[in-house]
């Protein structure tokens, strides 16, 4: 299985590269303090397409694949680990609808974040008080070693 970076992606990696040197770059220290993106940095991410990078073309997105999306992600964080965080949030949040949305609701939801708005993504728990993952229920560590088992066997 060859690994190597298609064409197509060897172009869109330059295009993020070079958001990321011209837009990124000389704002990261300041976007670090004030935990705000510069100005107008949404509206240039929007205009790469890169709040939509998950979202099925069919519904106006970029329709990328996972290696694709994870070089974008990388090319983002050598620039600033916030401004990728914020472009994965974005996708995060479309996964819910892309898996189980039907077609009104993948239009209505992919509309708003087509027209360069953010995501939001919302995650909880049965009972607020638990703090494990309801996945990790039965599991547990023992003693010196370094998997997880399951407590049924």
């Amino acid at each position: 299985m060859d690994f190597a970076y298609n064409d197509e992606q060897k172009e869109i990696i330059k295009v993020v590269r070079d958001l990321v040197e011209k837009e990124i770059v000389p704002y990261a220290s300041e976007m670090d303090e004030t935990g705000k993106l510069h100005e107008g940095l949404l509206e240039k991410l929007a205009a790469q397409g890169l709040l939509g990078v998950a979202i099925p073309e069919e519904f106006g997105g970029a329709g990328l694949d996972a290696i694709t999306i994870a070089a974008i992600y990388e090319e983002l964080g050598k620039g600033c680990a916030g401004v990728a965080t914020t472009v994965a949030a974005n996708a995060l949040a479309s996964y819910p609808v892309i898996i189980a949305g039907n077609d009104d609701q993948k239009k209505r939801y992919f509309d708003i974040i087509n027209e360069d708005n953010l995501a939001a993504f919302a995650l909880t728990r049965q009972h607020p008080q638990e703090r494990r993952h309801p996945r990790l229920d039965g599991l547990h560590r023992p003693q010196g070693d370094a998997g997880l088992h399951s407590r049924q066997g």
